[in-house]
């Protein structure tokens, strides 16, 4: 779908029901939890669904999740011993999320693009989130997982905010397949394609359609009001 340059479209919220008994098996793992050998799991579903030009090095990976990895998810079927889904979002310098916005930026990011947090600083702090990417396993599409991930991504804001008065000011993407159904559930907006051909998306935090959505997206959009009534 291309758009002029000045054109903005809104989605409603994309709420995703789908449920399977595998995600019996399945345990969530975000930040310090996520293992080595996740991250090369990781790496090889990218590579398969984006390719090579768009996967990171494990080494650059590792890097960035030891600076900050407390919106990347990892989705683990404890039965196979396999991961089966993940989702990064980070937050980022301001000069790097603008690039994000840039059409003609070719956005690659390294460690020092990333935000690390100050957890022993009690004031509220506002941060620019870029949702990097999202991959489910093929034979997974219709098991629950982009659900799962969904909601664990609203609990990890949520977290945040709560236990590290930790808030984010707005939330892009740059998005092909996968990730394009997760930006349309949060209910972002395309603002722009990229060079490369990517879905930019852009949203202030935290979405206004989420409060139309799911439980845990309300939840989100009052605390957040909650949050800045309070200062």
């Amino acid at each position: 779908m291309s758009i002029d340059e000045a054109e903005i479209r809104f989605y409603p919220p994309v709420i995703i029901f789908d449920w399977n008994p595998m995600k019996q098996n399945l345990r969530v793992v975000r930040g310090r939890e996520i293992r080595k050998e996740d991250l090369v799991q990781i790496i090889a579903l990218n590579h398969l669904v984006y390719g090579p030009e768009a996967t990171a090095s494990l080494e650059n990976v590792e890097r960035v999740l030891a600076k900050n990895g407390e919106t990347c998810l990892v989705v683990r079927d404890e039965a196979r011993g396999t991961v089966v889904g993940y989702m990064s979002a980070l937050p980022l310098v301001p000069e790097a999320f603008q690039r994000i916005l840039d059409e003609e930026s070719e956005e690659f990011l390294d460690a020092d693009d990333v935000v690390e947090y100050d957890f022993s600083d009690p004031k509220p702090k506002f941060y620019h989130l870029y949702l990097a990417s999202v991959v489910v396993e093929t034979s997974c599409q219709r098991s629950g997982i982009f659900r799962l991930l969904y909601v664990s991504f609203l609990d990890a804001l949520l977290a945040l905010g709560r236990e590290n008065s930790i808030f984010f000011r707005d939330l892009a993407a740059r998005t092909l397949l996968q990730g394009e159904k997760i930006c349309l559930a949060l209910g972002m907006n395309q603002i722009g394609n990229s060079c490369r051909n990517e879905k930019i998306y852009y949203s202030e935090m935290p979405p206004p359609f989420l409060g139309q959505s799911s439980g845990k997206g309300k939840e989100l959009v009052r605390f957040y009001a909650e949050a800045l009534q309070r200062g």
